[in-house]
């Protein structure tokens, strides 16, 4: 456009993609000039008619313009709708493996599980053999091995240390005896209460007193011996050690001086026992002879007892040569 008989340059910008145009306005003297970027220019004069209104004709003629100065920033202008949103990105990498975490605590017992089916029956055992029989023939050799021992011992004796000869017996008045039984005098010995003895104690008691640990022969020797001991009026129940051994391996009852005892034994019921310290012979004698529970048993020989039955001879004069030998 033209405009009186001033001179304008119109500047015409193309930037990037967009048709933006920046306008600058020079005032001049002489005549009105517009120029395009594109190197194509329109010039303006004056029109001769009588109208303010100038004529552009184009012209191919470049004229290069000043630039003009930047003009002020704008107004930041309002902000747009916020835009829908986009669909979801893919799944990036696998990360490196993290550390191992603190242990936990245990977990509470969980109920106990039912009883699973039973398994396949099993493949059927070698034959075995019959235990009763080795125990028979263990019984046997036992007994063999005892015997040849008895007589390696007699062999010894005889041939190193003499014959064999019982302690020696002291003389005692019937009437100083408890029970008299086959020429020999029966007496208890007492240690007194609270100072019990162990049986080798007993057996020596019994010899330092001209004696020796006691004997019992046979059946009527055993009921004469509890009835004396029932009439001396001792505790209800009294216990009391004998010279008698037993063969735990053998299950022999022996006398003292190591030959078998062939009588019936009266024994305490779960008598004697098999363990292998249990070798020496205690009576049990009760006040009431009706009572159970009464006879020999077996004990250790670390056992202590206060009363032991100690056997003397009688009146040797009288009965040379009809001594027990046992």
């Amino acid at each position: 456009m033209c405009f009186g008989d001033q001179q304008i340059i119109i500047y015409y910008r193309y930037k990037y993609t967009f048709h933006k145009m920046r306008l600058a306005v020079l005032l001049l003297s002489t005549s009105l000039w517009v120029t395009i970027e594109s190197e194509y220019t329109i010039t303006c004069q004056p029109s001769v008619k009588k109208s303010s209104q100038m004529q552009c004709n184009p012209s191919h003629e470049f004229i290069t313009a000043l630039k003009g100065s930047k003009g002020d920033r704008g107004e930041v202008g309002i902000r747009g709708p916020r835009g829908t949103r986009g669909p979801y990105g893919n799944f990036g990498p696998l990360g490196p493996k993290g550390s191992k975490g603190d242990k936990g605590d245990a977990g509470a017992t969980g109920e106990r599980g039912t009883t699973g089916l039973p398994g396949p029956k099993g493949n059927s055992g070698s034959v075995g053999f019959d235990v009763s029989e080795f125990q028979e023939w263990r019984l046997r050799m036992e007994k063999e091995m005892e015997v040849l021992r008895r007589t390696v011992e007699v062999l010894g004796s005889c041939c190193t240390r003499g014959p064999y000869l019982p302690p020696h017996l002291s003389n005692r008045d019937p009437d100083d005896c408890m029970l008299v039984y086959k020429n020999r005098c029966y007496n208890l010995t007492d240690s007194g209460e609270g100072n019990p003895r162990t049986w080798q104690q007993y057996v020596e008691a019994c010899e330092s007193s001209g004696g020796a640990a006691a004997n019992i022969y046979d059946p009527i020797h055993y009921n004469l011996t509890v009835n004396a001991i029932r009439a001396t009026r001792l505790p209800r129940s009294t216990h009391l050690m004998l010279g008698m051994r037993y063969d735990v391996f053998l299950r022999q009852l022996l006398f003292h001086n190591g030959t078998e005892a062939n009588f019936i034994v009266p024994w305490r019921p779960e008598t004697p026992t098999r363990h292998p310290t249990h070798t020496t012979i205690q009576l049990y004698v009760k006040s009431n002879p009706h009572v159970g529970g009464q006879g020999f048993y077996n004990r250790a020989g670390n056992h202590v007892r206060q009363f032991g039955l100690c056997e003397y001879a009688v009146d040797i004069s009288d009965n040379e040569g009809s001594g027990s030998e046992y």
